[in-house]
């Protein structure tokens, strides 16, 4: 990060690494405005809580894409298998690229055409250490691809996950994810040993706590939670020396900041074959206006034995109101 642009950037989530991964995983999770950590029912999403893999009912398969403006994609892939009598393992893949960026000269003529892109891969598993708790891990894989004259990065992480149900209403959970989470790039190859160096780009951290209700008999849940996210990031500022002739000197510093997210959704079995979703996210409570993001979408559940299948959609604005989103998603029990 350059020094000049660093205080805007710590307003914003997005400017960290992985920002991808914090934006959602699916239509039902992205629909209830993420806030899914204390949310077993609408189907096990271990990206929220990778203790839910303990409470599968059955093998599930869930496929997402969204569709974005200013050439973006994003994907996910979400695998879900009952482990008897007691645990649950789950394998999640996330996609995120942008394309079609149009390379120029310092003088602006056009050279190429490039795109970006960011894969996570997460192998789940939770298991019920009795009827009202349990606890998982996620364990992550990150690879991404900033620059093809710089070597991919990648690097593991991993999440854990605590679910507690204090009676069949209300549910309570506390995550902790992304830790050790990081990309790692060396342009020594690229710049030379004298230019060249190795950075870390770390993802945030991110402490959950999280509860859900469930009104019986109307067919209501509602769920919120609060997130404390710890963002660290290395400052690089360049000067020069006041020797003569006047040399470059480079100095690194790491600042430290913590974000406080806000998320609260709800679901309504509308039908027996209809859910309604609608939820929101403060992205920062700092900076509330600007982080405001709603959402709102919907699950049919179609009328076959076979596979269960359902049709999730979810309509997202993101965040500082750049542009809104479209999720859809399938989900199949097997």
């Amino acid at each position: 990060l350059l020094a000049f642009g660093f205080a805007d950037l710590m307003a914003q989530t997005g400017g960290f690494a992985g920002a991808y991964n914090r934006i959602g995983f699916s239509a039902r999770g992205m629909g209830m405005g993420n806030a899914m950590t204390a949310v077993s029912e609408q189907g096990t999403y271990s990206y929220y809580n990778p203790a839910m893999n303990a409470f599968s009912k059955s093998s599930q398969a869930d496929m997402s894409t969204a569709a974005m403006s200013f050439d973006r994609e994003l994907h996910s892939l979400s695998l879900g298998f009952v482990l008897p009598p007691s645990a649950g393992l789950s394998v999640n893949i996330m996609n995120a690229n942008v394309r079609n960026f149009d390379g120029r000269t310092q003088s602006g003529y056009h050279t190429n055409y490039f795109d970006i892109y960011e894969i996570q891969l997460s192998v789940g598993f939770g298991v019920r250490f009795s009827d009202s708790f349990a606890a998982g891990i996620n364990i992550k894989g990150n690879l991404a691809q900033f620059n093809e004259d710089i070597p991919r990065s990648s690097g593991a992480g991993f999440d854990l996950g605590f679910y507690y149900i204090a009676n069949p209403n209300l549910h309570f959970a506390f995550t902790i994810r992304d830790a050790l989470s990081e990309y790692r790039w060396d342009t020594t190859e690229l710049y030379g040993s004298q230019m060249g160096s190795t950075t870390t780009d770390k993802f945030p951290t991110r402490f959950t706590w999280a509860g859900s209700y469930r009104f019986l008999n109307t067919g209501l849940l509602l769920s919120g939670e609060f997130e404390l996210m710890r963002l660290e990031a290395e400052v690089i500022t360049s000067s020069n020396s006041t020797i003569v002739p006047p040399r470059p000197i480079t100095s690194r510093e790491t600042v430290i900041q913590r974000n406080q997210v806000f998320r609260l959704g709800a679901a309504y079995n509308a039908h027996e074959r209809i859910i309604i979703r609608t939820g929101f996210e403060i992205l920062d409570l700092d900076e509330s206006q600007d982080s405001f993001r709603p959402s709102a979408g919907f699950s049919i559940l179609l009328p076959f034995d076979r596979f269960s299948p359902s049709i999730d959609y979810a309509f997202i604005r993101e965040q500082t109101g750049i542009s809104w989103m479209h999720v859809f998603a399938l989900r199949l029990d097997f």
